[in-house]
């Protein structure tokens, strides 16, 4: 499936391309995550709700050199999602919050979206339709997937043995 372009740039471009699915149920990979468990268990995880991705609701601290507490305050949030959108999971009712986080995107200021290493932080932007539309993420149970992305070690990956590991942020 082609988009325009112009749309598929930056981290929105995420978004834009996963809005054009034709499928009723999308799991939406990021080229540099790695699924470390069995594809059924993660579809049976993330299907608990129309737009499902694994996180934490925040109330406190910062997040980007933003005050938490001031940020939902200036939005009327009572939480923000955080998490990696490196994998997120929707069926047709969930592509709603994808729709209202390009739109929040196309206007930052107002909604306080701060910029990454890759435009304008989509993360962010699904948090705050996830937040008005009172889902909260999935927690971490367990370890479904990870990004590699600026690993600081390299990936040692055996699939006959099950092994998988790379360190990153000290982890």
């Amino acid at each position: 499936i082609l988009g325009p372009e112009d749309y598929l740039y930056q981290f929105i471009g995420k978004l834009h391309s996963a809005i054009r699915t034709p499928f009723e149920d999308t799991i939406y990979f990021d080229s540099d995550c790695l699924l470390v468990n069995h594809a059924e268990r993660l579809f049976d995880v993330f299907s608990q709700k129309d737009f499902c991705v694994p996180g934490a609701d925040m109330t406190e601290g910062t997040y980007y050199n933003l005050d938490i507490q001031v940020w939902l305050s200036k939005l009327q949030l009572n939480y923000i999602p955080i998490f990696n959108a490196g994998v997120f999971r929707f069926n047709a009712s969930g592509k709603k919050i994808i729709y209202d986080a390009l739109e929040y995107m196309q206007q930052p200021k107002q909604y306080l979206i701060p910029s990454a290493d890759g435009g304008l932080n989509e993360q962010i932007a699904l948090g705050i339709a996830m937040s008005k539309s009172g889902i909260h993420p999935i927690t971490y149970l367990e370890d479904y997937h990870f990004s590699f992305f600026n690993a600081n070690s390299p990936l040692e990956l055996d699939l006959a043995k099950g092994h998988c590991k790379f360190t990153k942020e000290q982890i």
